[in-house]
C-alpha cells in the first residue's frame, strides 16, 4: 500500500466530529509547500514603447515627431 493510499484508509476512519482539525492540518502544509506568489512591481514594462533599440532609431523617430530638419518652417 502507498503512503498516499494509506493516508485516504486513515482519513476515511476518521470520525466525522475531527475531519475539519485534520483538513486545516492539510491545507496549512499545501499552502506551505508552494512557493509564494511573487510581487509583480506596477512600475515594470512602464517604458515599453514597442519599438525595440530606440536609441539607434533616435534620428528617425524624431524627423517622424518634428519633421526633417533640411526643411525649415516659417
Amino acid at each position: 500500500m502507498s503512503a498516499r493510499e494509506d493516508a485516504h484508509r486513515l482519513v476515511d476512519a476518521l470520525p466525522e466530529d475531527r475531519v475539519p482539525a485534520v483538513l486545516e492540518l492539510l491545507r496549512r502544509e499545501i499552502d506551505e509547500a508552494q512557493p509564494a506568489e511573487q510581487r509583480q512591481l506596477s512600475f515594470l514594462g512602464i517604458f515599453r514603447s514597442g519599438q525595440h533599440d530606440v536609441a539607434a532609431q533616435s534620428s528617425e523617430i524624431l524627423r517622424q515627431e518634428l519633421g526633417d530638419p533640411g526643411t525649415k518652417s516659417a
